[in-house]
């Protein structure tokens, strides 16, 4: 029997995909737990839809993060925060903390998986970040943290 699977089995199939499975397995297990319909014509265009609507999501997710790196390429990205007299900060900058300062300056909102960071930033100064994109480009970016 041809099914169409709607969730990812590992080991059997990834969501979207179409194959022949016994009817046992699809009629005792897939079907009941909702993980994959039987192949019709409408499953294959509900399909198709679908994929066509996560391509657009992923095209403008792309999008954005190029939007992002063009404008913070002219200019680096400036946090203020709280430090002591050394430069130490009182707490830590992170991904979360960069991406509310580049929605504040861009207004685009981006994915938490975006922006990349090798570990928190605690100190003052100039330091580098990743963004990334859902096609695996990525683009290093610098941030100067002030002392406030």
């Amino acid at each position: 029997m041809k099914v169409v699977f709607l969730k990812e089995i590992k080991g059997t199939a990834k969501k979207g995909t179409t194959r022949t499975v016994s009817d046992g397995y699809a009629r005792n297990f897939l079907f009941p737990q909702k993980l994959a319909v039987p192949s019709t014509p409408e499953a294959e265009k509900k399909l198709l839809r679908e994929r066509k609507v996560e391509d657009d999501k992923i095209r403008k997710l792309v999008e954005e993060v190029h939007a992002v790196h063009e404008r913070l390429v002219q200019e680096p990205l400036f946090i203020r925060a709280k430090a002591n007299n050394q430069g130490k900060l009182f707490g830590s900058i992170t991904a979360r903390d960069i991406q509310k300062r580049i929605h504040g300056l861009t207004g685009i909102s981006l994915a938490d998986t975006a922006i990349v960071l090798p570990r928190p930033l605690q100190t003052t100064g100039e330091h580098t970040y990743t963004l990334v994109d859902r096609s695996a480009k990525a683009y290093t970016l610098k941030l100067n943290i002030e002392k406030e």
